[in-house]
């Protein structure tokens, strides 16, 4: 999560509630992001030792191409949010 989308987040939470809340959805955020990212890791290392390299390049692969679609629905719906400011 890039910093421009964080202080995005952060305001957001901030509009509606106090500081302090931005600060713990931030947290929140960034744990569910660091656990994924630990668990793709080792998903992905387990793949490639158990059946080749190769096949897990592809598996991150198509998990990326299918997660597309909803990078694209989470920017319209950040546009839409901002747009209404």
């Amino acid at each position: 999560m890039n910093p421009v989308k964080i202080l995005s987040l952060v305001f957001s939470v901030a509009l509606c509630g106090s500081a302090s809340s931005g600060a713990s959805v931030n947290s929140v955020v960034r744990l569910f992001l660091d656990m994924g990212g630990v668990a793709g890791q080792t998903g992905l290392g387990y793949l490639s030792r158990a059946v080749s390299i190769p096949a897990a390049w592809v598996l991150g692969g198509a998990v990326l191409f299918l997660g597309y679609p909803l990078y694209r629905r989470v920017e319209r719906e950040e546009n839409l949010v901002i747009s209404d400011r």
